[in-house]
């Protein structure tokens, strides 16, 4: 079909695929499965931002990704990074967050439909009451692979819930992005717990910020994306409403370090 042509069946013919353009594809075949597209994807964390500068290339010549002031072609080339399970590889989940709640665009779309089919995926092996660190574990991975800019607390601890074994400034206790998530609306505060369920609380509360993006997001979709989206959406706050995360006390005198963790028994205030 000629560009002509094509310019003049997209008015009847608006799914036809030989008409669509890259943002687009990926954007439909996210609304009905896994993401069919031939933009490059991020083999490494060590490739960043590389990798998502070659990917927002190939969804619109001549962009870069922008993680701070994001536009579509970022927010097309995030949406196949969080689909490869690399949510936390980026820094920083606010700003996506806020894209995935306001963000208009074929772009926004995309991310939208990736992070809700992610965390469709885990839904089922957290809706529950956690209580074992095998529990956090799960929530861990659900959270560190589908929420972009997660924190990297959450990704190590998905793969070894000893926080003991962390360096101090990534440990649950410490973390500035585990204190971020703590303070969010559904969250018990900065002062909360200490240890692994003290990360668990954090992560808890950001998958509850991102389902809440995803649906106010929905508004500024249409057609069969936005039916796709509101399908998970409700998926999520029905699994949402049955996860629970083991609660822990402060340690006896406010003490933060894993040696006094590993001292003293917690204690309620």
């Amino acid at each position: 079909m000629s560009a002509g042509a094509c310019v003049a069946a997209v008015v009847l013919l608006s799914f036809a695929t030989g008409c669509k353009g890259k943002l687009e594809r990926l954007r439909d075949s996210l609304a009905s499965g896994p993401p069919e597209s031939s933009a490059p994807r991020c083999a490494a964390r060590s490739n960043l931002p590389a990798c998502l500068d070659a990917g927002a290339r190939y969804f619109i010549e001549g962009a870069k990704f922008d993680g701070k002031s994001p536009d579509q072609a970022s927010a097309a080339a995030l949406s196949l990074l969080v689909s490869d399970g690399h949510g936390w590889w980026l820094e920083g989940s606010g700003v996506w967050l806020a894209a995935m709640k306001t963000s208009k665009g074929v772009g926004a779309d995309a991310l939208r439909l990736s992070v809700a089919h992610a965390l469709t995926g885990h839904a089922p092996k957290v809706a529950q009451a956690l209580l074992t660190d095998d529990d956090a574990k799960r929530l861990f991975l659900a959270v560190s692979s589908s929420i972009p800019g997660a924190c990297a607390t959450y990704a190590t601890l998905a793969v070894d819930a000893n926080a003991d074994r962390l360096p101090a400034a990534d440990s649950p206790d410490h973390s500035s992005c585990v204190q971020a998530d703590l303070i969010r609306t559904d969250g018990p505060g900065g002062a909360y717990g200490y240890g692994v369920w003290r990360a668990a609380a954090g992560a808890l509360a950001v998958w509850k910020d991102a389902v809440r993006a995803l649906e106010i997001g929905s508004e500024a979709m249409t057609g069969s994306p936005r039916a796709a989206l509101l399908a998970d959406v409700a998926m999520l706050k029905a699994a949402t409403v049955k996860i629970s995360a083991k609660k822990v006390d402060r340690p006896i005198g406010n003490r933060w370090s894993d040696a006094d963790h590993a001292a003293v028994a917690p204690n309620p205030q």
